[in-house]
This record gives structure tokens, sequence and C-alpha cells, in this order.
């Protein structure tokens, strides 16, 4: 007696790439919750992850994946500062081992994009080389980190020139600007879709590290560094925020 196989429904083929893309979406929810950096201890975390899931406008009216696909651009930026432009608590700076907030920009050292696809096979993510020298819209060539500190500097001018004094209005409108220009800038370069964007920088690479209870590393050799603080023995152990900065710095 043979048994029969029941084709899949049109409905069923459809869960796999609906879950790949909740997975995406709660992604993208933990990384924009990363983007807001004031504060120290539990409370500020709490008021930086709440604060940092907001909406952005520097995706509108840009080209979308099709068949289900997705693709989400990690920024990294070298900063020391809060939203608003403002400098971290002194007790933030010295966990981050990362010097002064007068020190450090808006270059986006860091530049991952994640390609979910829709039809429900395993995600890939690769790194974009900061330093790769590329068009920049309305800049001319130049290294393709430097897209969103460019285009915030250009828009912070403009904003000026035209009487703004709100400091933390221009940050914002600023930092939406040069959002929008990294974007547009990989997008050119890479010839593909931009869907969602998420952005930190090292404030925001230490909460994560926190959040998470600390990150499991097994090092093969001991490890220290004076510049970013890094001071590991050999062998298995969970470094904790600050200590996965000076990790990966």
């Amino acid at each position: 007696m043979s048994a029969h196989r029941r084709k899949p429904t049109t409905r069923s083929r459809r869960r796999r790439p609906s879950r790949r893309r909740r997975a995406a979406r709660t992604l993208l929810v933990c990384g924009c919750a990363l983007v807001a950096l004031a504060g120290g201890g539990a409370w500020y975390l709490y008021r930086d992850l709440a604060a940092g899931i907001g909406s952005s406008k520097a995706l509108e009216g840009a080209e979308r994946s099709k068949f289900g696909d997705s693709n989400i651009l990690l920024m990294g930026l070298d900063s020391r500062r809060d939203q608003n432009g403002e400098k971290l608590p002194a007790e933030i700076l010295d966990k981050l081992h990362a010097g002064s907030s007068d020190i450090g920009g808006y270059n986006a050292n860091t530049l991952i994009l994640l390609h979910v696809p829709g039809d429900g096979s395993q995600a890939k993510a690769f790194s974009v080389p900061r330093d790769d020298f590329v068009d920049i819209p309305g800049q001319g060539k130049d290294k393709i980190k430097k897209a969103y500190g460019l285009a915030k500097e250009k828009k912070q001018e403009q904003l000026a020139a035209r009487g703004v004094e709100d400091g933390r209005q221009r940050e914002q409108a600023g930092r939406e600007a040069g959002r929008a220009a990294q974007i547009e800038t990989v997008r050119n370069f890479l010839g593909v879709p931009i869907d969602h964007f998420a952005e930190l920088n090292l404030a925001g690479f230490h909460h994560l590290a926190d959040a998470l209870g600390g990150v499991p590393v097994c090092l093969n050799k001991a490890v220290k560094d004076t510049y970013s603080g890094a001071d590991f023995p050999a062998g298995p152990q969970t470094l904790d925020g600050g200590q996965s900065l000076a990790f990966v710095r």
C-alpha cells in the first residue's frame, strides 16, 4: 500500500517566508532601539531602548526588494554623542574607554548588508569595506564611510544659514540627511534595494552587548591593548558591554 504525499497549499508555502520577514523586522527593531544613546544604569538603558524605536524618512520613496526579499543595512557610527548631539555622561565615556565626546565623528565605519531571501532560504550578511572609493551623491568621489557625515554637515550648515538656532533641530535634521545619503550611496554602489536600516554608535554597541547578557568568546592567545582597554586572558570567557566594545575595537 502506497502513501500519497499531499502537496503543500499556497497558504503553507507562504508561512516560511513570513517567519523570515518577522525575524528581519525583529532584528530591525532591536537595531533601531540602540540609536538612543543617553545615560547610564538600568533606567538610562530602558530610556534608550524605548526612545530608539522611532520613525525615519530616510527610505521614503526608495525602491524595494521583490519576491519577498529583504535587504537590511546596518550602520555603525564612530560617534561619542547622543541623539541630540550632546556629550555623553562621563561615567558612560569611562565604560566605553573611547576617549572624549569631542573625538570621533559621523563616519559609518561599519557597513553590513543583511539579505533575507523571500523563499525562506538562509539569510546572508557581508561587510562593505569602509574605505571603498565611490560616488557619493552631491559630494563627488570619496570613501564610502564619509557619506553620512558629509551630508549631515551640509544639512546643518544650510539650516544655520536659514537662521535655525535650535541645535537639537539641526542635529536631528542633519542625521536624517546623513542616513538618507549613506543608504543611497550603498544602494548605488551595490546596485541593490535597501528595505530597512538600523544604526548605532559606540555607546549603542555597549548597550547591545549588555542587553544580551554578555558576549561569549574564546581566545587562542591573551590580548592586551591600552588604546581600546582590551585586557583578556586566553580561553573561553563572557565579555560584558564595555569589554565587548574593547574587543571589537
